[in-house]
């Protein structure tokens, strides 16, 4: 299980963010953000919480969002700033960008300089990571499952494999802390414990 940080402007992305924060519960990850940026305090919280996450999601849609005056001599987006202070921590990031325009009464396109600070945004984010274009909700539940496949890794805790004929894994003596291979090789004794398992061994022909 993952701790996935969802950032995104709400306005615009009710039905993304309520999709997205389905489908991770659903995969058995802890989707979680921070409450309505629109005050220099909860911008602290949301960059706190980039922190503690494990995974950084970004849906980008049509609007720049609140930017904070204080602190912030860029007068950059809440979401502008989290997503640098994720690339800056050097976490895990998956970015979906939707190009429709479903309601533009929603967007903030028609305004030239929150207009222009979105394009500036969305080339920051191409610059620094491969994002997946969506239209419509299917095309963003297919890009956010194929984008969370590819980041598997961090994604998940794989359950310990059963031991199988001929594996190497190794049967501890109940006398000692030393250990043989399954592989029953006689020189191959080992009583070094695992660091994520202290209860088991690694063997040394592995």
């Amino acid at each position: 299980m993952a701790k996935v940080y969802v950032s995104s402007t709400r306005l615009d992305l009710e039905l993304e963010r309520s999709k997205a924060f389905e489908w991770l519960i659903t995969t058995h990850h802890q989707p979680f953000h921070s409450y309505i940026a629109d005050t220099d305090t909860v911008r602290d919280s949301c960059l706190k919480d980039v922190e503690q996450c494990d995974v950084y999601l970004l849906i980008l849609g049509q609007r720049y969002g609140f930017q904070p005056k204080e602190s912030n001599p860029l007068n950059l987006s809440i979401t502008h700033l989290e997503f640098r202070r994720a690339v800056e921590l050097k976490k895990p990031i998956v970015a979906l960008i939707r190009k429709s325009v479903p309601n533009l009464a929603l967007t903030e396109l028609l305004d030239p300089d929150k207009a222009k600070r979105l394009v500036d945004f969305e080339n920051e984010v191409r610059s620094r990571c491969r994002p997946a274009e969506f239209l419509n909700e299917a095309e963003f539940v297919g890009a956010l499952m194929q984008r969370c496949q590819r980041r598997s890794r961090p994604w998940q805790l794989r359950p310990p494999s059963r031991p199988t004929a001929g594996s190497r894994t190794i049967s501890r003596s109940k006398s000692n802390d030393s250990a043989r291979c399954r592989c029953h090789s006689p020189t191959n004794t080992i009583g070094m414990r695992c660091r994520s398992i202290p209860s088991t061994f690694r063997c040394s022909c592995e």
